[in-house]
């Protein structure tokens, strides 16, 4: 080991950094809190001077020295990956490591230090005088793999866990004035065996940094568990608030409370002493006829959190929160005491420019096509996301598997993490600082240990550590061999005869071909029946979406309706991963493979019903189709009577006009509009379609429905086609093809071929 072996110490995954913790930031009254505006708050984005190394040997540390100049290292663009601002090759792996990490079973962990990367940053920032007297904390929202923190010539601490933020408290280093920090990265640290997801491996800072300043008292987080009580119509919030003094004995007033749009419920009061130290409150209130929350109604409350004294707001901080229940009644998953289906997507974290450097509006874009295409769920495949997109799923209505960054595809099968000792902190630190960030959400309905990481104890333990910070959400890992980690049988890539075994609910038995393929790559887990009473199925991953696919994705979607222990599932996935670049003005879109970067795995990190820059591929259309909640079941041509039915669980279709156009031959002979049709949830119902047909006219009738929005969503404007039906009024065959009949091909079998 070298002299500072923290990227290779697997026991060290953090020095110095803050306990994890939901990140809000204080404001010094509410209407500075309306306006987002904090005042101990500064942006490290933007340019940093920037190093890059090859090899650790390389690196020789004169840069921390007094002095030093810096004027000759380049610019580099925070937040970013370095690969992409054309330092090293970024490598795409989707099962496999890159040279640099062994995965030879004894010598796990263990990595090349010459082949190794590191990135250097620097940059000078200024600390106004309101940030005196106060904690001065910098955070750094994610960064790939691990990193050393200096600041004035000082070492702050180290942190890895490339996909939560990371938080050091710098108040004895900082001072008034001018500052200099310094980031050194590392491409890989032994942390990179719990990183090995389908994706591309990149590195650097890659998300927002900032510092902020918390008064000498100061709320430093909160968890508000928002669940329904009385047959799901009241809420129930529980409220527990960690209040820090890094001072004295004092005395202070603490409210909580909640509004909506008409109404404010007072959660709790405390008036009393608050001691050095961590101190925690508790309040807890029932909320009669409260709004819930889910996909279809996503309506939120605005939680305030205010310390006060003498009447003036010291500090107040805010976050949304939603009421729900997540629950397994037997085999069953409910939400809100309703069975619900996860129409769902897996989605990687990734944009074709920035990589990981997702843009706040590249969000917004994917989440109204996921919303326009019908997918009313998310698995965060296979780490937590940037913030960002939590806060529009609890706005626009999405349910979230949230997932550990925790994955080791290419060593799952050496006991990797498994039963080693060495990775327990690591893998119990990634699910508790994703839990304790992101579970005042209301969209985060299921927690998942991770993907594609083996089974063992550490996963044991894992489960542990979740259910010690929250009990209101199911557990989900695939990789569950016992059934004892998690709430579901969750399954990858079911073939036709395992689907009908799962639909039936009978015993699924390994056979040798499976324990072999297993000890290779395969999870193909054998089922008990009894295992069917307690847990539904969940499809985490299906209908794999490269090329030319889902051609089969009804049948999935027709059985997810047909079987009530069946959840749903979540397709492979939303969006192609390729890297778009341009040349002498010519747009080059580039694959695994494209920058000679060695062992790859070329194209296949393009599964996605969308290409990268979010134009839909013909598989998005077909997922549109399937997914709808909104369906016109049959159409009498005799009575004229249209049957439709609204397959959402807990929304009317009221906000739906249904237009109508029936065309012969191709051309439009009459149409009409039924505006709001209010169907009940779960049910259909009966509407007249006044057409007609001209009996002197040959030819084929079409009768077309279309289901547009009647009001603006966050996610389509009024007039968004959301689904639509047809149906063959009267077909007409000419003579030639009526004289061909015997060429027509039969259709002999169904299934796969």
């Amino acid at each position: 080991m070298h002299k500072n072996d923290y990227w290779e110490n697997p026991l060290v995954i953090n020095i110095n950094k803050e306990k994890g913790h939901i990140n809000s930031l204080p404001y010094s009254s509410k209407e500075k809190a309306n306006k987002a505006e904090c005042n101990d708050y500064l942006s490290l984005n933007g340019q940093w001077k920037f190093k890059w190394i090859t090899g650790i040997d390389n690196d020789f540390g004169e840069y921390l020295k007094t002095g030093f100049d810096f004027s000759r290292w380049d610019n580099i663009e925070v937040p970013s990956v370095w690969q992409l601002k054309g330092y090293g090759k970024p490598i795409y792996l989707c099962a496999y490591y890159p040279d640099a990490i062994s995965t030879q079973k004894d010598k796990i962990p263990s990595i090349d230090s010459s082949l190794n990367e590191i990135g250097i940053y620097e940059r000078l920032f200024v600390l106004k005088k309101n940030f005196e007297n106060k904690r001065i904390f910098v955070n750094f929202g994610a960064v790939k793999a691990g990193f050393e923190l200096y600041l004035n010539g000082s070492f702050v601490g180290y942190s890895q866990g490339s996909m939560a933020p990371a938080e050091f408290d710098i108040t004895d280093f900082a001072c008034q004035g001018e500052n200099q920090i310094i980031v050194k990265v590392y491409r890989y640290t032994t942390g990179t065996y719990l990183e090995d997801q389908d994706m591309w491996f990149f590195s650097g800072i890659y998300r927002d940094v900032y510092i902020y300043a918390e008064k000498e008292v100061c709320i430093r987080d909160y968890f508000a568990d928002c669940r329904l009580v009385n047959d799901y119509k009241d809420g129930l919030i529980n409220l527990e608030i960690t209040v820090e003094n890094y001072s004295e004995k004092t005395e202070k007033y603490i409210t909580a409370s909640l509004t909506n749009k008409n109404e404010t419920y007072v959660i709790g009061e405390y008036k009393g002493d608050i001691v050095p130290g961590t101190n925690v409150l508790r309040f807890t209130k029932e909320i009669k006829n409260v709004l819930q929350w889910n996909a279809e109604t996503p309506n939120l409350y605005t939680l305030s959190i205010s310390i006060l004294k003498g009447g003036r707001t010291e500090q107040l901080k805010r976050t949304k929160v939603g009421f729900k229940t997540v629950e397994i009644k037997g085999n069953v998953l409910y939400i809100n005491g309703q069975k619900v289906i996860i129409k769902g997507v897996n989605r990687h974290d990734f944009d074709p420019d920035n990589g990981w450097a997702v843009p706040e509006e590249r969000y917004i874009q994917d989440l109204s096509l996921m919303k326009q295409a019908n997918i009313n769920s998310i698995r965060t495949s296979h780490y937590p996301n940037k913030e960002i997109l939590y806060d529009l799923c609890d706005e626009f209505g999405f349910y979230v598997m949230d997932e550990a960054d925790v994955e080791s595809h290419g060593v799952r099968r050496k006991n990797c993490p498994g039963d080693r000792i060495i990775f327990k902190n690591a893998v119990i630190d990634r699910a508790e600082r994703m839990i304790i960030r992101d579970r005042n959400h209301a969209c985060v309905c299921f927690w998942s240990l991770g993907n594609e990481a083996g089974d063992g104890i550490n996963f044991k333990y894992e489960k542990e550590a979740v259910l010690a910070l929250d009990t209101s959400r199911p557990i989900h890992y695939e990789g569950d061999f016992d059934f004892t980690k998690s709430d579901f049988i969750s399954r990858m890539y079911p073939t036709e005869s395992i689907v009908k075994k799962l639909e039936k609910r009978e015993e699924i038995k390994t056979t040798l071909y499976d324990n072999i393929a297993n000890i290779l790559a395969a999870d193909n887990k054998p089922v008990p029946a009894d295992v069917y009473n307690t847990h539904p199925v969940i499809y985490c991953e299906f209908a794999h979406a490269m090329e030319n696919s889902l051609g089969n994705f009804k049948e999935y979607t027709d059985s997810f309706e047909k079987y009530d222990h069946i959840s749903g599932g979540f397709i492979w996935d939303f969006v192609d991963q390729s890297i778009r670049k341009t040349e002498n003005g010519q747009e080059k879109w580039l694959y695994g493979g494209d920058f000679e970067e060695g062992g790859t795995s070329y194209y296949f990190c393009a599964n996605g019903i969308v290409s990268a820059d979010r134009t839909p591929h013909p598989s998005y259309y077909e997922v549109k189709k399937c997914y709808a909640d909104i369906e016109a079941v049959s159409f009498d041509i005799k009575t004229k009577k249209l049957i439709v039915k609204n397959k959402r669980f807990f929304a009317s279709s009221s906000d739906y006009d249904l237009k109508w156009k029936c065309s012969l031959n191709g051309k439009d002979i009459s149409n009409g509009i039924i505006s709001k049709i209010d169907i009940p949830p779960q049910s259909q119902k009966e509407f007249e379609i006044n057409l007609s047909i001209p009996s002197s006219e040959e030819g084929e009738a079409v009768l077309t429905i279309l289901f547009v929005t009647n009001q603006e969503k966050p996610y389509a404007p009024k007039g968004f086609e959301q689904n639509f039906s047809q149906f063959i009024l009267s077909d007409f065959i000419s003579p030639s093809v009526s004289s061909r009949q015997e060429s027509v091909p039969s259709f002999i079998k169904e299934g796969n071929i």
